[in-house]
């Protein structure tokens, strides 16, 4: 990464994911490259991916404001309400267990319900490229929201705006979505898709896939048998 940098091959341009065990000084490369970065609470514990543990407070602490990231969506689905809060759980479990037996120079600490929420939205445009488009809320930028019903029975009642999206908030609970103005999810329904025929598509996608690998898929195994390994 040195040898690159001093190139100038690292900028803005560029986005990082993961950055699990990045040195300090490999930090301090990508602060000074201008660098973007997201982190995948979820991946990196699933995976084992270095340490297991996502990058977040790491990059707050070299100046960097991570969005965050699904990774691989086929293997625990897009949802950005559980990323944030594995995201807390990860950080805050990790935090007491440095508190009370390892000790360290930097220990974990707790992230507001608020930061996690920024992280989710704002960081993550940001980190895309997009902040000028989405992200927030304000003039100029195109009107991409979500409704969120807290009359539903799991958020009520609601003491908190931040607490109640970032700890409680399901996907089930998302009333309304619009993007860039047009409406695409309305009472709980998505609009414009023809679910059976997507369907369709995905099984036989499957399908020729499992087909081609020669895998003979079992819903009830204990393990996973890797498709590399099940010929």
């Amino acid at each position: 990464m040195t040898t690159t940098h001093r190139r100038g091959l690292l900028g803005p341009d560029n986005i990082f994911n993961h950055c699990t065990s990045l040195p300090d000084e490999g930090w301090k490369i990508l602060r000074e490259a201008g660098v973007r970065v997201n982190v995948c609470p979820r991946s990196d514990a699933h995976y084992g991916i270095e340490d297991g543990m996502f990058a977040i407070q790491a990059a707050q602490r070299h100046g960097i404001s991570p969005g965050l990231s699904v990774d691989n969506e086929t293997s625990y689905s897009t949802d950005m309400f559980m990323e944030m809060r594995v995201a807390f759980y990860l950080q805050r479990v990790m935090g007491m267990h440095q508190q009370h037996c390892c000790g360290t120079d930097h220990s974990l600490t707790t992230l507001p319900a608020a930061q996690l929420l920024k992280s989710a939205t704002v960081d993550g445009a940001a980190c895309a490229g997009l902040l000028d488009k989405v992200g927030s809320l304000i003039p100029g930028k195109q009107a991409d929201l979500i409704l969120i019903n807290a009359g539903d029975i799991n958020l009520y009642p609601s003491g908190n705006a931040f607490g109640t999206v970032v700890h409680a908030t399901e996907r089930s609970n998302i009333d309304t979505v619009m993007i860039g103005g047009r409406i695409v999810k309305q009472h709980g329904k998505v609009l414009g898709v023809d679910s059976t025929r997507l369907r369709a598509a995905i099984d036989e996608s499957r399908e020729h896939l499992f087909a081609a690998a020669g895998y003979e898929p079992d819903i009830f195994a204990d393990a996973f048998l890797p498709l590399a390994q099940a010929h």
